[in-house]
C-alpha cells in the first residue's frame, strides 16, 4: 500500500505483512486480507472507517485500541493481544466457522458497548494477569461455537449474551447482563447482582449466584448444574414459573447434581391461566442436597393454600406442595422363618414422614393396623 487507502478503494493483502502504527483513518469500500497475507495494527488511534467490512482469511492482529466503524468477518485468524476496540455506530465481529479469534488481553475492557461478538468458530482467551477482562458489547457462541479461557483472569460478560455452543476452559465466566444459556459451560460461572441468567443448557461445573435465575426461554425449561449452586451476595433470586405439572416443560426446575445453598428469595409466577391441581407435587429444585433455607419472608408468589417444604417429597428436592399434604418413605428387611419352628420369621418396616402429623400405623398384605413397625408371627 502506497498510501493511505480511501473511500472507494477496494484494498487486498494479498501476501507478506502490511503494518499500522500510528493513529491514521483508513477508509476503504472493501478490505480484504487474504489466506497468504497479514495486517497489523501495532499502535493506538487507528480507525477503520469503511464503509465497506473487513473481511479476512488470513491473519490480522490487533495490538493497540483500534476504533472499527466497520464490521469483521473472520475467515482465517483474528488476534487481539491487547486494547479495546470500539465504534461510534454498532458493529458485529463475526468469527466463521474456519476462524480462530484469540484473545490475550490481560484485563481490562476488550470490546467497547457498541461492539457485538458473533462466534461460530474457535475463541480462545489467554493472559497471564490477574485483573478481569471485560466484553462490554453483546456476544453470541452459536451452536458450532467453542470458546476456551485458560488465563489468569476470568471473563465477563456485560452485554446481552448467548451460549448455545461450548464454552470451557480453566478460568471462570462472569455475567452482569443479561446471559442465556442453551448450550454447555464447563468451567465456573458467576451471575453477579442485577444479572439475570436464563436458558436450558448445562453448567458442568459450579453455579456462583447474587442475581436473578429464570429457568427456560420465554417459557419453563431446566437448568442444570453438574456442581454445588452457592450463594455470594444478599440479592440472589429465583423467578420460577409454574403452567403444568411436568418438570422443565410444565414448571421451571433446576437440576443440580450437587449441593443447592437455599437462602436466597423465591418467586412463583402461575403462567398461562395454569391453576394448581390438588395432590400434584412441583418439584422447582432437585438435587443432591439442600444446605440453608428460604425464609419465610423471602418467598413471594405462592397461592393459598399451598406452601413450599425442603426435602420433598426426597431429599434433596425443593417443591411446591398443598398444605397438610404428607409425604411418607417407607423400607421394610426381613429374617427368614426357621424350618424346624425355631423361629418364625419378622419384617420391620422403616418410615419417615415428611410434612406428618400424629403417629404412624403398619399393616401387612391389608390387614389390621398395628402401632409397632415389626410384624412377628409369620411361619405357616
Amino acid at each position: 500500500v502506497n498510501r493511505v487507502p480511501a473511500p472507494g478503494d477496494n484494498v487486498v493483502v494479498a501476501d507478506g505483512h502490511t503494518g499500522i502504527s500510528q493513529g491514521v483513518t483508513l477508509g476503504f469500500e472493501s478490505l480484504t486480507i487474504a489466506a497468504g497475507g497479514a495486517l497489523n495494527i501495532n499502535q493506538p488511534g487507528v480507525v477503520l472507517a469503511g464503509p465497506g467490512a473487513v473481511i479476512n482469511y488470513g491473519t490480522s492482529t490487533n495490538v493497540g485500541s483500534a476504533v472499527y466503524e466497520v464490521g469483521v468477518t473472520n475467515n482465517g485468524t483474528f488476534m487481539w493481544n491487547a486494547g479495546k476496540i470500539t465504534s461510534t455506530s454498532t458493529v458485529t465481529i463475526t468469527n466463521e466457522m474456519a476462524g480462530t479469534l484469540a484473545m490475550g488481553h490481560n484485563g481490562g475492557d476488550a470490546t467497547g458497548s457498541n461492539v457485538s461478538i458473533v462466534n461460530k468458530g474457535t475463541m480462545t482467551k489467554t493472559g497471564g494477569s490477574s485483573s478481569v477482562t471485560f466484553l462490554e458489547g453483546d456476544f453470541t457462541n452459536t451452536s458450532t461455537g467453542t470458546l476456551t479461557s485458560n488465563s489468569a483472569n476470568s471473563l465477563r460478560f456485560e452485554g446481552t449474551s448467548v451460549n448455545e455452543g461450548m464454552m470451557n476452559g480453566t478460568t471462570s465466566y462472569g455475567n452482569t447482563s443479561t446471559f442465556t444459556n442453551n448450550g454447555t459451560i464447563a468451567s465456573g460461572f458467576g451471575n453477579f447482582a442485577s444479572a439475570t441468567l436464563s436458558g436450558t443448557g448445562s453448567f458442568t461445573n459450579s453455579l456462583r449466584q447474587d442475581g436473578t435465575v429464570t429457568p427456560g426461554n420465554a417459557g419453563p425449561g431446566a437448568l442444570t448444574v453438574t456442581g454445588d449452586v452457592d450463594e455470594f451476595g444478599n440479592a440472589a433470586t429465583y423467578e420460577m414459573e409454574v403452567g403444568g405439572s411436568v418438570p422443565g416443560s410444565g414448571h421451571d426446575q433446576i437440576v443440580v447434581n450437587g449441593d443447592f445453598e437455599q437462602n436466597a428469595n423465591l418467586n412463583i409466577t402461575l403462567i398461562n391461566g395454569y391453576t394448581l391441581v390438588s395432590g400434584a407435587v412441583y418439584t422447582l429444585v432437585d438435587a443432591t442436597s439442600l444446605s440453608g433455607q428460604f425464609a419465610a419472608g423471602n418467598i413471594s408468589g405462592v397461592p393459598a393454600g399451598w406452601e413450599i417444604l425442603p426435602n420433598i417429597p426426597s431429599p434433596g428436592q425443593l417443591s411446591l406442595i398443598e398444605e397438610g399434604a404428607c409425604f411418607i418413605t417407607a423400607s421394610a428387611t426381613s429374617t427368614a422363618e426357621n424350618c424346624l419352628g425355631s423361629g418364625d420369621g419378622t419384617i420391620t418396616v422403616t418410615a419417615n414422614c415428611a410434612d406428618c402429623t400424629g403417629s404412624l400405623e403398619y399393616s401387612l398384605n391389608g390387614g389390621a393396623a398395628q402401632a409397632s413397625n415389626v410384624f412377628t408371627g409369620l411361619a405357616d
